[in-house]
């Protein structure tokens, strides 16, 4: 895994365009560096660190966009980075941000239709579990 790691820093060093991966660098290099998180862009990509460090520049880009600039060197809070009304969908517990996430690193969101689940039975309910 460390010569993957240090493929990626080196394809990395490759990429031309890669603002947003500088300003999360500048921001927080500990943060930008870190292994565990860079790993989870290795295993996306089925341990391909070109492609790793594709996606890890892109996720910035991403990320900028998405929450502005001020965000790149820290992991996101759902309290103070999402929007309010996003916020308000999540809280309402029409949608649900699972706390683990899937094989690739991604989050899982599942949105249910209350209107629809008030009307199963228990039984139902529990085949959807």
């Amino acid at each position: 895994i460390n010569d993957l790691l240090e493929e990626m820093d080196f394809e990395l060093m490759l990429i031309a365009n890669k603002e947003a991966f500088e300003m999360a660098s500048q921001q927080s290099e500990e943060y930008v560096s870190n292994s565990k998180f860079r790993r989870s862009f290795l295993r996306a990509e089925a341990y391909n660190a070109a492609r790793a460090a594709k996606r890890f520049v892109d996720w910035f880009e991403l990320k900028r966009d998405l929450f502005g600039a001020a965000v790149l060197g820290r992991e996101l809070k759902m309290k103070d980075d999402l929007h309010p009304g996003a916020l308000r969908a999540l809280n309402s517990g029409r949608i649900q941000l699972l706390p683990s996430r899937d094989a690739s690193g991604r989050a899982i969101v599942v949105e249910m239709n209350l209107h629809e689940i008030l009307h199963l039975s228990a039984t139902a309910l529990l085949q959807m579990m």
